[in-house]
């Protein structure tokens, strides 16, 4: 678990590297919104997004 861990956070850090992002995302799955374009859906896990 701790590797599961310790490789969102490197994740997380990767994409908030990458500069200010003001698009909005919705998952394809599930619907949900969210701000920064992550790799998977904080909601359900989902692969898949659009931009709303």
């Amino acid at each position: 678990m701790a590797f599961i861990e310790g490789l969102r956070e490197t994740l997380d850090t990767d994409t908030a590297d990458a500069g200010p992002d003001d698009e909005e995302y919705r998952c394809i799955d599930c619907y949900a919104e969210f701000d920064e374009r992550k790799r998977l859906c904080p909601k359900c896990g989902g692969e898949e997004f659009e931009r709303v």
